[in-house]
C-alpha cells in the first residue's frame, strides 16, 4: 500500500501546471543565490589587476632549492613539487625574475652552487648559446649536486632526449632524493623506449612514490608490464572516486537511474541487479581505459588529426566505438542471462541501460577532472549519458533476446551490435573529426534519435501496474534537470561575475533545450 506521501509525489510529478511553478521558482531563487555569491565569493577585479596582485605577492627564494624551481617553474614552493618533471619548465623563464635578479641571488650563494652552476644553466634556459653553458656545466665536477640534473635540463630542451635521461639518471645515482630527476628519467626512458633502463628504474620499490596512478599507465604500457598496468588502471579510476567532481557526477547519473525505475515496479531484487549493473558499467570503464592504453601506446592505433579523414574515421568506429560497446556488452552478459532465466525483457533493456549509464559516470568522472569541470553536466546529462545508456540497452536487449533463444537469432543481435558501432563512431566522428567539426550541431539529433530507438521498446515493456502510485519520469526529469543546471549556475558565479555567469548559463542551456524537449516528448504521457 503507497504511503500518502508517496501518492502526493507520484501526482504532483504528473501536474504540469506544478512542475512549470516549482521550476520557475527554483530558478529565480538560484539567481538571487547566484548574483549574492557572485558580490560575496566572486573576482571584483580585471585580470590584469589580479595578475599585478599574484606578481606582487610572489616569494622571494631563500635557498637554493626554492631559485632552482622559481627558474624552472616560475614558482618557488610549488604546491605538488613532487609531480614536476622536465616536462613542466618554462619555456620563457625571463617571464619571472630578470637576468639581473637572477645573477644578484646566485651570486651570494657558495661556491660551486651558486653562479659557478647557475649562471650557466640559467644562460641554456634562456636559448643564449645552450652548446657553450652545457660546456661550462661538463667543466664541473659531477659530484656536485644539480649539475647532471642542470645537464638534463639542457639536453632536454635541446631535443636529445637520450642525454638528457642519461643526466637525469646520473643525478638520481649519485643523489638519489632527487624526485624531479627521477621523474624525468623514467619518463624519457618510457618515451624513448629505452626499454633496458626503464626496467631498472622500475625496480625501485619506491617508483611508484614518484607518480599518479594515471601516469604510471603510459610507463607500464611502453615497459609492456601488463600485470601491473591492469592495477595501475585500477587504481587510476578508484583515484577519482575522491574527486570533488564526483558529487555532480552522481547527481547526473541519479536522475537516469531515477527515471529507469519509474519504469517498473521496483522490487529489493531489482534495485539489487540494477546497482550491480552500474557497478558493472564502472567496471567497464576501467576495462575501456587499460584496452585504450595497450591499443595506443603498445600498438600505436591511436587518433591522429594529420591522417586522412577515412583514416580517422575507421579509428573512431573500430577502435574507440567497437571497443566501448563490445565492453559493455561483456559486463552485461552475466545480466542477460539472469533476465533469460526470468524471461523479462523489461529487465534486460533496463539493467543493460544501467551498465551503460555506468560507464557514463565513471566517463563523467573523467572528463570533468580533464579540465571541463562540472559546467557541462547538463549537457553530458542530455548527451553523453543518454547516448551511452540507450546504445548498451538496445544492444543488451538483443544479446537477451539472443541469448534467451539459445544462441538463435544471432544474426539479429550482429546487426543490431554493428549498427550500435556505427552510430557511436558517427557520433564521435562529427564532434571530433576536423573535417566533420562544422556538423557538431548534429551530434544532438543523433542523440535524440538514438535514444528513442531506446525508449521506444521500454515504452511498449513498461509495467503499467500501479503506474499512478511511481514518479513520473516526466517529474523526475524535469525537476532533476532543473536543479542541476540550478546549481551549475550558483557554482559558476563564486568563481567569475555575475553577468558572465549568466551568459554562460544561458548560451548552454539555450543550445540544448531542443534535446530536453525531445526527451520531455518521451515521457509526458507516463
Amino acid at each position: 500500500m503507497p504511503l500518502p506521501s508517496q501518492q502526493l509525489l507520484a501526482r504532483l510529478s504528473r501536474d504540469r501546471g506544478f512542475l512549470v511553478r516549482a521550476s520557475l521558482l527554483m530558478v529565480a531563487v538560484a539567481l538571487a543565490i547566484a548574483f549574492f555569491s557572485s558580490l560575496a565569493f566572486g573576482p571584483r577585479l580585471s585580470a590584469a589587476e589580479l595578475l599585478e596582485i599574484i606578481e606582487a605577492e610572489t616569494e622571494t627564494p631563500t635557498t637554493v632549492k626554492e631559485l632552482i624551481s622559481l627558474v624552472r617553474f616560475g614558482d618557488p614552493s610549488p604546491e605538488e613539487p613532487r609531480l614536476l618533471d622536465c616536462r613542466n619548465i618554462l619555456r620563457d623563464p625571463r617571464r619571472t625574475w630578470t637576468e639581473e635578479e637572477i645573477d644578484e641571488f646566485a651570486a651570494k650563494l657558495p661556491q660551486p652552487t651558486g653562479s659557478d652552476l647557475i649562471a650557466p644553466w640559467w644562460k641554456g634556459l634562456r636559448g643564449e648559446d645552450r652548446e657553450t653553458a652545457v660546456g661550462e656545466l661538463l667543466a664541473i665536477s659531477p659530484e656536485v649536486p644539480y649539475r647532471n640534473e642542470f645537464l638534463g635540463d639542457l639536453h632536454f630542451l635541446e631535443g636529445d632526449w637520450t642525454r638528457a635521461m642519461e643526466a637525469f639518471a646520473e643525478e638520481v645515482n649519485r643523489f638519489g632524493a632527487s624526485t624531479y630527476s627521477r621523474r624525468s628519467a623514467v619518463v624519457l626512458a618510457s618515451r624513448e623506449r629505452q626499454l633496458d633502463r626503464l626496467e631498472s628504474v622500475l625496480e625501485d620499490p619506491e617508483f611508484d612514490s614518484f607518480f599518479e596512478p594515471k601516469e604510471l599507465l603510459e610507463i607500464y604500457s611502453e615497459s609492456r608490464r601488463f600485470g601491473a598496468l591492469g592495477l595501475a588502471t585500477l587504481k587510476a579510476e578508484l583515484d577519482m572516486l575522491r574527486s570533488p567532481y564526483l558529487a555532480p557526477a552522481l547527481f547526473t547519473a541519479a536522475i537516469w537511474f531515477l527515471i529507469f525505475m519509474a519504469f517498473w515496479t521496483p522490487t529489493p531484487v531489482r534495485l539489487a541487479a540494477a546497482g550491480l549493473a552500474f557497478v558493472a558499467g564502472a567496471v567497464s570503464a576501467v576495462l575501456t581505459l587499460y584496452f585504450a592504453v595497450v591499443q595506443e601506446n603498445v600498438q600505436g592505433f591511436a587518433f591522429n588529426p594529420q591522417d586522412t579523414a577515412i583514416a580517422q574515421f575507421l579509428h573512431l568506429v573500430a577502435g574507440v566505438a567497437l571497443r566501448e560497446e563490445t565492453l559493455k556488452l561483456l559486463c552485461f552478459l552475466p545480466f542477460a542471462f539472469w533476465a533469460g532465466r526470468r524471461k523479462s525483457g523489461l529487465e534486460a533493456i533496463l539493467l543493460a541501460g544501467i551498465v551503460g549509464l555506468g560507464f557514463a559516470f565513471q566517463e563523467n568522472l573523467q572528463y570533468f577532472q580533464s579540465g571541463a569541470g562540472s559546467y557541462v553536466a547538463w549537457a553530458r546529462l542530455l548527451t553523453a549519458n543518454a547516448l551511452h545508456y540507450s546504445l548498451t540497452g538496445v544492444a543488451g536487449l538483443y544479446l537477451y533476446r539472443m541469448v534467451s533463444r539459445r544462441m538463435r537469432g544471432w544474426e539479429e543481435f550482429l546487426a543490431c551490435f554493428l549498427a550500435v558501432v556505427l552510430a557511436h563512431g558517427v557520433y564521435n566522428a562529427v564532434l571530433s573529426m576536423p573535417d566533420l567539426i562544422g556538423y557538431s550541431p548534429l551530434s544532438v539529433i543523433l542523440v535524440a534519435l538514438i535514444a528513442y530507438r531506446f525508449f521506444d521498446p521500454l515504452r511498449e515493456q513498461m509495467e503499467t501496474r500501479g503506474i499512478g502510485q511511481r514518479v513520473s519520469p516526466l517529474g523526475i526529469f524535469v525537476l532533476g534537470s532543473v536543479v542541476l543546471t540550478c546549481l551549475v549556475l550558483i557554482a559558476s558565479a563564486t568563481m567569475q561575475p555575475f553577468r558572465f555567469a549568466l551568459g554562460a548559463f544561458a548560451s548552454s542551456v539555450g543550445g540544448l533545450v531542443p534535446l530536453a524537449f525531445a526527451f520531455i516528448s518521451r515521457f509526458r504521457d507516463l
